[in-house]
C-alpha cells in the first residue's frame, strides 16, 4: 500500500477528483494492494472545506480502485463533530464510510487530551478534544470494527503526547474486547521503529487470543 499527503500536505488547494485519478493511476501503475489517506489539512479543516473535498475524492477514488483497499488515517479530534462547521470526519463517514474499508486513528499529538491511560483511549478522553475515545468514536456512528488504535512506536515518533508501551497497550486492547465488543486492531507509527516486528506482536497478542476465543455480542448505541 501507499500513504497518501500527510501533516505537511494541504491537498485540498487541488481539485479532489484530479488528485484521486492521479493517486489510483499510482497504485495501478506500481501494483499495490491499495492506499492510505493521510489528510491532515487542519486549515481546510477549520475553514468547513475539508469535508465535501473528502467526500469527492474519496468517491472518485473508490470508483477507480473498486477492488482495492481504501483507507483513512485521521487524528482523532477529527471526529468531535462539535469542534468543525461542517462535522468534520462523522460527516465523512456519514456520506461515504461505505466506501472506507477502515480508520487508522491516530491517537496521539494531541496536546491535552493525550489518550496515555485506558480511560482516555478506551473510554472517556477528555482536555481539548473530549468525547473522542474509542468508544465514544463508536457513539458518534463510527463502526467499531473500522477503528485502529494508532500510537507512536517510541517516543522519538511523538511530536507531544500519547506513547504508551506496546505490552500496556496489549492489555488495554483486551479489555476493550471484553467491554466494549472492540477488536479492529493496532498500528505504530512508525514502521522504521519497529522493523522487526516485536511492539506490534505485543500490543496485538491478547487481542489475538481473545478474537480466538470467539467474537462477543457487540453492544449498539445511538449516535451523538
Amino acid at each position: 500500500m501507499v500513504s497518501a499527503f500527510g501533516a505537511t500536505e494541504n491537498p485540498t488547494s487541488q481539485d479532489p477528483s484530479a488528485v484521486a485519478t492521479k493517486l489510483a493511476a499510482f497504485v495501478n501503475a506500481n501494483n499495490l494492494d491499495g492506499v492510505d489517506i493521510d489528510y491532515e489539512d487542519n486549515a481546510a479543516m477549520e475553514a468547513g472545506k475539508a469535508e465535501t473535498w473528502l467526500i469527492t475524492f474519496t468517491k472518485t477514488l473508490r470508483s477507480l480502485l473498486p477492488n482495492h483497499i481504501i483507507t483513512h488515517a485521521p487524528q482523532a479530534p477529527y471526529f468531535k463533530k462539535e469542534h468543525y462547521s461542517q462535522g468534520e470526519y462523522i460527516t465523512v463517514n456519514q456520506q461515504v464510510g461505505n466506501l472506507i474499508d477502515f480508520y487508522n486513528v491516530q491517537f496521539y499529538n494531541q496536546g491535552d487530551t493525550q489518550y496515555n491511560t485506558y480511560t482516555e483511549l478506551f473510554s472517556k478522553a477528555t482536555g481539548t478534544f473530549s468525547g473522542t475515545s474509542v468508544s465514544e468514536i463508536i457513539n458518534r456512528g463510527i463502526p467499531s470494527q473500522k477503528i485502529v488504535v494508532g500510537k507512536p512506536a517510541t517516543q522519538g515518533d511523538a511530536s507531544n503526547t500519547g506513547l504508551v508501551s506496546a505490552s500496556e497497550l496489549g492489555n488495554w486492547c483486551a479489555q476493550a474486547f471484553t467491554q466494549y465488543g472492540w477488536y479492529a486492531g493496532v498500528f505504530f507509527w512508525q514502521f522504521r521503529s519497529d522493523k522487526d516486528g516485536a511492539l506490534i506482536k505485543s500490543a496485538t497478542a491478547s487481542l489475538a487470543t481473545k478474537i480466538q476465543s470467539g467474537l462477543p455480542v457487540i453492544n449498539t448505541t445511538t449516535p451523538t
